[in-house]
């Protein structure tokens, strides 16, 4: 059997740099290949952290550096799209460029030119509209949570004094875009669907700075 191939766009993120380290923490005991896009600078730092980790430089844009990944690395069996322009004043600013990262069509059109119509698109996003989505699902904590609660959290797991926390209402803030009051999603369909439990937003701060402790 051929050794699969994963191709994770975006590799560079936040969001795009731990998957990678988990698809590494699993490879080992499986028969896969990997492999990450950037637009920037060369990830050197991540390439020495992850050395068999093979990187192509890629723009969404112009969809300049797919015809490089096909040559060396091949057709990839799975594709994970964690790209995206995620800053609202950087999207009302450049809407041209939001679309093209934001909406994957070359992504998508290069995919599509594939005579074996068989690679797996896992397209991650804010909030994605797409035509030829199989299956939609919002990936969250099963709690709502504001900001305020959010570094209230915080305070309490470090011992910080919650006191000198200063909630505002966000509407006295100008971000630049106009933002809908509440942004939260349904993840019913992911607990139903994949039958997983989310960590709350507490515990999941806890856990993190544990890790981070023990690291």
């Amino acid at each position: 059997m051929s050794r699969k191939k994963v191709l994770v766009v975006g590799g560079t993120g936040y969001l795009g740099q731990h998957l990678l380290q988990g698809f590494c923490e699993i490879q080992s005991g499986t028969s896969f290949d990997l492999a990450f896009t950037y637009h920037s600078n060369p990830p050197h730092k991540l390439l020495e952290a992850l050395p068999q980790l093979l990187a192509f430089h890629v723009d969404l844009q112009t969809d300049h550096g797919f015809d490089s990944i096909l040559h060396s690395f091949g057709q990839p069996d799975v594709v994970v799209n964690c790209a995206a322009l995620s800053v609202p004043r950087a999207c009302e600013v450049d809407p041209a460029a939001a679309m093209s990262i934001n909406v994957p069509t070359p992504l998508v059109n290069w995919l599509s030119s594939f005579k074996e119509k068989s690679t797996l698109l896992i397209q991650l996003s804010t909030d994605q509209e797409s035509k030829q989505m199989q299956l939609l699902l919002n990936v969250g904590g099963p709690d709502r949570v504001s900001r305020v609660q959010m570094a209230d959290a915080v305070a309490q797991i470090r011992g910080y004094d919650t006191s000198l926390i200063n909630p505002v209402s966000a509407s006295t803030v100008n971000r630049g875009v106009r933002s809908p009051a509440d942004i939260s999603m349904d993840i019913g369909r992911l607990v139903e669907t994949l039958s997983v439990s989310p960590v709350p937003y507490k515990e999941g701060v806890r856990l993190t700075l544990e890790s981070r402790a023990g690291s």
